[in-house]
């Protein structure tokens, strides 16, 4: 669980779950794989959350999510997948945009800072 720097979100990874199907970011497979998802949540003044976004999370088990400065990029760690994802957000609307980038890394990434 993680929140946007300017406390208005709190967005959570969902592991090894359902997953949603969605093309490959392998350009070269035409295999469809089912990611798991990350959740985006407004926390409200009665002290409930309301579900704004849930979004496939680039891959496999998201162990873990680190926003920039400015909340308008957020890179996931997946961590059976040896990935890590980076995401656009709208600072506005806090909604989850396309994958910017996509790099395999050695070891699992399970913290990101």
């Amino acid at each position: 669980m993680n929140h946007k720097p300017d406390n208005r979100s709190i967005v959570v990874s969902n592991c090894n779950g359902t997953g949603i199907p969605h093309a490959s970011l392998n350009s070269t497979s035409s295999i469809e794989e089912f990611w798991d998802t990350l959740a985006s949540f407004t926390p409200q003044s009665n002290g409930t959350l309301v579900l704004d976004q849930l979004v496939p999370a680039g891959g496999d088990f998201p162990r873990n999510l680190a926003f920039n400065g400015l909340g308008e990029r957020v890179a996931v760690g997946l961590q059976s997948q040896h990935r890590v994802v980076i995401f656009e957000r709208n600072i506005a609307s806090g909604r989850f945009g396309s994958i910017l980038a996509d790099i395999t890394v050695q070891g699992e990434p399970v913290c990101l800072v």
